[in-house]
């Protein structure tokens, strides 16, 4: 604005206060301002012929300031941290309720039970020592004897005579030449024992027991071919009587009658 006192023109250039953003449009503004001042004259001639007056002002433009768009607080309070961030998880929003996760346990595993093979039922059949393996059955109960043979007649009179013990599952089988109704006795023999006599058809006749050193003639009734021996109820524990097949292995030594 222009102001005169005493003779005096004094210019006065007032800067207006801004942002520093429009520090270079207000440099144009002053230099027009500057302008009017001074009217296009070099000075004021005083009463004693001097010249005064206020320099022009220049003003260099300063480079436009880089404003950084600050986010409205009213966003700032309301972000939403992005979930997945590296290192954890996003903050639950407040007032909304966590997610309640179920843990199903998983029943342990069972075991699976292996099936036990089914043992190979035994076969009648010779050994190397003299001694052979029959099989007594009758329905579902089957039971092997490994016996001692008695074929000729010497062997058949001694039988197990003196035996002071006989295995469970051991026992003699005698063999005749013919069908006979000789009878048994106990003379000598200590072991108690099942005397089981058995026909042509290899079926059990008739079942005896015999009490150690009783002499008393036991006979089935009837003719016979085999008899065998075994310890005294061993027929009862493997829930078997008279009825029962008995088949013999091969290889079987010929029976004589003396």
């Amino acid at each position: 604005m222009r102001e005169a006192s005493k003779g005096v023109v004094k210019c006065e250039v007032r800067r207006p206060k801004c942002a520093a953003g429009a520090i270079a449009v207000l440099a144009v503004v002053a230099g027009v301002l500057v302008a009017g001042c001074w009217g296009g004259d070099e000075g004021n001639t005083n009463a004693n012929g001097s010249v005064t007056g206020t320099p022009a002002m220049t003003a260099s433009p300063a480079a436009p300031a880089t404003r950084t768009t600050e986010p409205n607080p009213a966003q700032r309070a309301t972000a939403t941290p992005t979930a997945g961030t590296a290192g954890g998880t996003a903050p639950a929003t407040p007032g909304t309720p966590a997610p309640t996760v179920t843990l199903t346990e998983e029943p342990p595993a069972v075991p699976t039970a292996t099936p036990t093979p089914s043992p190979t039922p035994v076969q009648p059949q010779e050994h190397g020592d003299g001694t052979f393996t029959i099989v007594v059955s009758q329905g579902d109960a089957r039971a092997a004897v490994r016996v001692e043979v008695a074929a000729n007649l010497d062997d058949r009179q001694l039988g197990l005579m003196f035996r002071q013990e006989l295995a469970e599952d051991a026992g003699m089988l005698f063999l005749f030449g013919r069908e006979v109704q000789t009878g048994f006795w106990m003379r000598n023999t200590y072991v108690p024992l099942d005397i089981a006599y058995i026909g042509a058809d290899q079926r059990v006749i008739a079942i005896k027991q015999g009490v150690p050193l009783d002499e008393t003639p036991l006979t089935p009734g009837e003719n016979y071919l085999y008899v065998l021996e075994v310890n005294a109820g061993w027929f009862e524990r493997h829930g078997m009587g008279p009825g029962a097949v008995v088949t013999l292995p091969g290889g079987l030594p010929p029976a004589t009658s003396n």
